[in-house]
């Protein structure tokens, strides 16, 4: 289950990349402002709800798992984004 979780995330986040790749290509310009609210007006929403399910995956973890630092470690890779 948490496998299928994380497949799904990595999806998500996979079209994330694709959408903003698709407005700045692959290697963007460091001093060209692309605007890229205006051109993938949903893309802050997208990652707030990956950040979400990548949090909830790390729950999940913690529950199964018998260490407690994995939620921990989980909250670090959150903030990472």
């Amino acid at each position: 289950m948490i496998v299928s979780f994380c497949s799904v995330i990595l999806n998500m986040l996979n079209d994330i990349y694709q959408s903003i790749i698709m407005v700045t290509g692959a290697s963007p310009d460091l001093e060209r402002d692309y605007n890229i609210q205006k051109e993938v007006p949903t893309l802050l929403d997208n990652i707030k709800t990956a950040r979400e399910k990548v949090a909830n995956i790390g729950k999940s973890i913690s529950k199964v798992s018998k260490p407690k630092n994995w939620l921990k470690l989980w909250e670090t890779l959150t903030c990472l984004f």
